[in-house]
């Protein structure tokens, strides 16, 4: 998939998302065919807009949700402000417009709360690929405007 997407054969990349959400996250074929559409979208969106992107500021933001994610209490900002900041510093925009995008993959994300399948009650995986789905879905319609 990597390969396609550095060749810029993004019809290939597509087919080979819809391989690996198939087989990996083993939904529906409507739900595989919207979240290979939409990954394949916003790979395709940030390949072609080449130099308009800060790859230090992207990177940095990268690494600060995951340390908010990780170690909440260390940090003033939320997981959904950060992942907006993330998000938006990619895609160029303000953070506001990705609040919802990022509301929902923050959510996402604390249901499994670091101890996955082996907590008492594990997660309910349904939920998160739900989440992640309507996620990628607002990033897409947020981007679109």
């Amino acid at each position: 998939m990597w390969r396609a997407y550095y060749n810029h054969r993004f019809l290939k990349m597509f087919t080979l998302l819809l391989r690996l959400i198939r087989t990996q996250l083993h939904l529906n074929w409507f739900l595989t065919f919207r979240a290979a559409y939409y990954s394949a979208l916003a790979a395709t969106n940030y390949r072609l807009k080449k130099g308009h992107e800060d790859y230090k500021k992207a990177a940095e933001l990268e690494l600060r949700w995951w340390d908010v994610h990780r170690y909440p209490s260390k940090y003033q900002q939320s997981l959904v402000n950060s992942l907006a900041k993330g998000m938006a510093v990619i895609y160029n925009v303000k953070p506001e417009i990705l609040q919802e995008y990022a509301r929902y993959r923050a959510e996402a994300m604390l249901l499994p709360k670091h101890n996955g399948d082996k907590q008492k009650n594990p997660p309910d995986w349904h939920q998160i690929e739900t989440l992640l789905i309507k996620a990628w879905h607002s990033a897409h319609q947020s981007l679109q405007k």
